[in-house]
């Protein structure tokens, strides 16, 4: 999992000034700047949804990318657009009756066995800890019902500087009841 560490002040972090700058402006009426969004990341070089595909984004100079998150069985958040990982790994099976150990065995289709970062499904809070490394923001498209184990990654970490979570209503609402910040 990521550094459970505090979070350093944007203030004293020059690599979150892109992130911040993302969010403040879509928090801000009238903004009217324009970012460049990567779509599960850089996925025509690296596995949709992949670290790699993360990292060669951010270092394409992008805004934001956008990925989706999935719970395992034993309620590991973890990056996959599909309900089953057939599509993008060597195996099959839904994520949800997956556990976390049997989606980290799986290797990404189209991945580098030179590149660690291209080669596993990711925790959603290791993905975290990267864009805020990297400086990028995130588009969290929340593919599952489980809006508390997302929240809850999101908030260890504090990661709200580089968190723009997408969800309906209820979830948002349910979301900012347990954390406002």
């Amino acid at each position: 999992g990521a550094d459970d560490a505090a979070a350093p002040a944007a203030a004293d972090d020059p690599r979150l000034d892109a992130s911040v700058a993302v969010l403040t402006c879509i928090h801000t009426p009238g903004c009217r700047d324009l970012f460049v969004v990567a779509h599960r990341g850089e996925h025509l070089r690296h596995p949709e949804n992949s670290l790699a595909g993360l990292r060669a984004a951010a270092e394409m100079g992008v805004d934001l990318v956008e990925i989706d998150v999935r719970h395992s069985s034993d309620e590991v958040v973890v990056l996959m657009h599909d309900a089953d990982v057939n599509r993008t790994t060597d195996g099959s099976g839904d994520v949800a009756t997956l556990t976390f150990a049997a989606i980290s065995e799986l290797t990404l289709l189209g991945s580098d066995a030179a590149d660690p970062e291209s080669l596993r499904v990711p925790r959603f809070d290791d993905t975290l800890a990267l864009a805020r490394e990297l400086g990028v923001a995130l588009y969290i498209d929340k593919k599952t019902d489980r809006s508390d184990l997302v929240l809850a990654d999101i908030v260890a970490g504090q990661y709200q500087d580089v968190a723009l979570l997408r969800d309906e209503l209820p979830g948002l609402q349910a979301a900012s009841s347990q954390a406002p910040e």
